[in-house]
């Protein structure tokens, strides 16, 4: 996990966020706050799947709460009505990583301050061809789809929310995704006709799985073929993110054993 630091004016207090683990918060936030001397009102912050999450001290008294990006400019307000102790800001895929303030206010006067690193980090964290585990690929699949196309498990181990936005194979597979391949190459599950799906939103500490549209262990491929004997190689598994500069990328051990293309054992193992 990612950790997460969270920093109180005067005091500093560190801790990890995992999934929507709360962190406590403490120190003097300055004059005119009615929870006390030395207290702070915001006593913890953290992510939760889509959203930042904001926890009020059940002393204190403030009627806003304003979120800044990590450029200065306000990413959102919330007015806070007397008794409510927990406000929530939707993330969604709309913000920028970085470190965020959150600022409590009480009739205009800043009484509370803290912040949070927010940060996706999605990985790749397992495959396995449709031909080996037919029974968990899509309700629906062909017997093409099947012996053709990859499960893939993600995981989103950092503390904010992102989107996958293309799945890309290459290497020693049968049909390498093309560099010129426009779609997404992950099969829209939620569609009636299927094709491919724009993007899969993944909230902090959580996994999905996914299913590549591009068959790239085609039987029809013409990049490895099981007639030419015995073949170990490698396969690269690449997905590029909505928030992430570089992606993920994870390599994988791959072997083709068979005298037939369209009665071939593949198997793969994490390099």
């Amino acid at each position: 996990m990612t950790d997460a630091a969270v920093h109180v004016r005067r005091r500093t207090v560190l801790g990890t966020i995992v999934g929507s683990t709360l962190l406590p918060l403490a120190g003097c936030t300055g004059s005119g706050n009615p929870a006390g001397e030395g207290s702070n009102p915001i006593r913890a912050v953290s992510v939760a799947d889509l959203h930042l999450v904001v926890e009020v001290r059940e002393d204190a008294s403030i009627d806003e709460l304003t979120v800044v990006s990590p450029n200065g400019e306000a990413f959102a307000t919330r007015s806070l009505s007397p008794g409510v102790r927990r406000e929530t800001v939707e993330l969604g895929t709309s913000y920028t990583p970085g470190s965020y303030e959150i600022h409590a206010s009480a009739d205009g006067e800043t009484v509370g301050e803290s912040s949070i690193d927010i940060r996706p980090d999605v990985q790749i964290v397992d495959l396995k061809l449709g031909r080996n585990h037919p029974d968990e690929m899509y309700e629906g699949a062909t017997e093409q789809a099947i012996r053709s196309e990859v499960i893939v498990s993600l995981e989103n181990r950092g503390t904010g929310p992102d989107a996958v936005t293309a799945l890309r194979f290459d290497g020693d597979v049968p049909f390498p995704t093309r560099e010129n391949f426009e779609e997404s190459g992950i099969y829209d599950t939620e569609s009636d006709i299927g094709g491919n799906r724009e993007r899969i939103l993944i909230g902090t500490g959580t996994e999905v799985t996914l299913f590549s549209n591009s068959q790239p262990f085609s039987p029809a491929g013409g990049n490895i073929s099981c007639e030419d004997g015995p073949v170990d190689g490698q396969v690269a598994v690449e997905l590029t993110t909505q928030l992430s500069d570089s992606g993920s990328t994870a390599d994988y051990d791959v072997s083709y054993r068979g005298n037939d293309d369209f009665d071939c054992d593949i198997t793969v193992a994490q390099s």
